[in-house]
């Protein structure tokens, strides 16, 4: 079975990637049937020094640097397009932990035992301990988290989670002819994916598998002014995401309930 791992880097020395030093720990590198993609999105190159590090990492290890900041859904595109022999795709943030050591055995034995399954999917935890992802749709745009989700075969319906540490099959990426949506060029590609897969396939799978990842929400050290803009952003994304009308008519009023929210709150302080 051949796997591809797309991990994406951006302004990150390579020796503190935690994806990298994660994918170490746990011999991926190793497995000569495992193909890497080290895609930099940096406006600088990695040192000759660090480019020959990451390419000792293993036999099929890539590194590709592009300062031009390629967005997510064409990253994720191109190099799916560039290893089309392999089985699977898994796709990784740079600030991601796998908790379990055998995850490759974990993951190796969900997909042999679940091969009319197409998407494997973590449980990723947050820096706090809170399970993160997958969660539930409650409507469009907005998901609540869950406590907990059995491992196994799930009904895909309403589901969502993010993309780092996703597995999906070669097979649903020609059969379908999928392309994650490059209209948006930072957030909602996850949203859109689970959205796209759902409408294809009943069925996907959790694995019994544990990852803690960096979730930007977490980050206070962004200042205020920069997480309303991201915030803004992740709700403009929603209009390239849903099309029907009632959808959309949602999405607007959920813009119009945290434009109200944000004035409620810039008065309060202004007291």
């Amino acid at each position: 079975m051949k796997k591809l791992f797309i991990i994406v880097l951006y302004k990150t020395e390579i020796e503190k990637c935690l994806t990298v030093n994660s994918f170490i720990e746990c011999n991926l590198f190793k497995n000569t049937d495992n193909y890497f993609c080290v895609w930099d999105n940096s406006p600088e190159a990695l040192s000759e020094r660090d480019r020959n590090y990451v390419e000792s990492l293993g036999k099929n290890v890539v590194y590709e640097s592009h300062p031009e900041n390629t967005p997510l859904a064409k990253v994720y595109n191109l190099v799916i397009a560039k290893y089309p022999d392999c089985d699977y795709i898994a796709i990784f943030d740079q600030d991601t932990v796998l908790l379990d050591t055998n995850y490759e055995n974990l993951v190796d034995s969900a997909i042999e035992n679940n091969p009319r399954i197409d998407l494997f999917i973590p449980k990723i935890y947050t820096k706090s301990g809170l399970l993160y992802s997958p969660g539930k749709f409650i409507f469009p745009g907005k998901a609540r988290k869950l406590h907990d989700i059995k491992t196994g075969r799930v009904k895909a319906k309403n589901l969502t989670g993010i993309t780092s540490g996703l597995i999906v099959s070669q097979h649903f990426i020609s059969s379908e002819n999928f392309l994650f949506n490059e209209r948006l060029k930072l957030y909602g590609v996850d949203t859109d994916f689970f959205i796209n897969y759902t409408k294809k396939r009943k069925y996907l799978y959790i694995l019994p598998v544990k990852i803690k990842h960096s979730l930007s929400f977490e980050d206070f050290s962004i200042p205020l002014e920069d997480r309303r803009k991201r915030d803004e952003e992740r709700l403009d994304c929603l209009f390239l995401i849903y099309k029907n009308f009632y959808e959309r008519l949602f999405c607007h009023f959920l813009k119009m309930y945290y434009r109200l929210k944000l004035s409620l709150q810039n008065k309060g302080g202004q007291k």
